[in-house]
């Protein structure tokens, strides 16, 4: 739903159930104001500490779609309580990228309508949100709050909002995509012309599997160096599955 929110259209299926929808990495585009946005929308493959072959094989999937990397990583969750499952997912997303991805993160709370006019800073402050607060602390304290069931203009909003964030983490790291070992392995993978994309996902999460076997010790929230793309543009990952 925020990835739809996000492209101004019914890019991905979004709908109520008592699992995830969204299954397998996806990956569209929208132009705003000059800019191609390319958004690779994930299934919620980080939730868990125990990674299946089938989550290797999507995450693999995921760099592939969003290689040679994204300039912002989009941290999707709802607004409420602050889960163990929300905490393991953010933690899995440093073990899988790397710490440095902090810096191109953005966390994205869902349910706006939840505020009902309060301030989303009011709601990060309360005491009960001491874990919420170190993971945007990691984040630069960069945040800001959708409803995917907004009127159309609302949203347009929402998605200004989000771009102003965006155009920040942009100049902090001037205008470089994020990048890591296992986006360089993708990137050289995408040269290939010898092996189709199905091989290629295949082959990308045998090392997925071995980087998260060589980072059992995840990484800490607090450190100081810390699930979309653009080239030509901007390219966000959205991780998450609300």
């Amino acid at each position: 739903a925020t990835g739809n929110t996000i492209l101004g259209w019914e890019a991905f299926e979004s709908r109520l159930a008592p699992n995830s929808v969204t299954q397998t990495c996806a990956r569209e585009s929208r132009l705003w104001r000059g800019h191609s946005v390319v958004v690779t929308d994930t299934p919620n493959i980080f939730d868990s500490p125990e990674h299946s072959a089938r989550s290797c094989y999507e995450l693999a999937r995921c760099l592939l779609l969003s290689a040679p990397g994204p300039h912002v990583l989009v941290l999707v969750t709802q607004l409420g309580c602050f889960t163990q499952e929300d905490k393991e997912a953010a933690r899995q997303v440093w073990q899988v990228l790397g710490r440095e991805a902090a810096r191109h993160t953005i966390v994205l709370f869902t349910r706006k309508e939840d505020l009902r006019g309060g301030s989303l800073q009011h709601y990060v402050a309360h005491p009960s949100n001491a874990a919420l607060r170190a993971l945007l602390q990691a984040c630069g304290g960069r945040c800001c709050a959708f409803s995917n069931r907004a009127a159309r203009a609302e949203r347009e909003a929402q998605v200004e909002e989000l771009m102003v964030l965006v155009h920040q983490v942009l100049e902090e790291n001037r205008s470089t995509h994020y990048t890591s070992e296992l986006y360089s392995q993708a990137t050289r993978l995408l040269s290939r012309s010898d092996v189709d994309f199905e091989e290629k996902c295949k082959r990308l999460a045998k090392q997925v599997e071995q980087q998260l076997k060589a980072n059992k010790e995840t990484a800490s929230w607090g450190c100081s160096d810390g699930a979309a793309a653009v080239s030509q543009g901007i390219e966000a990952t959205c991780a998450g599955s609300r």
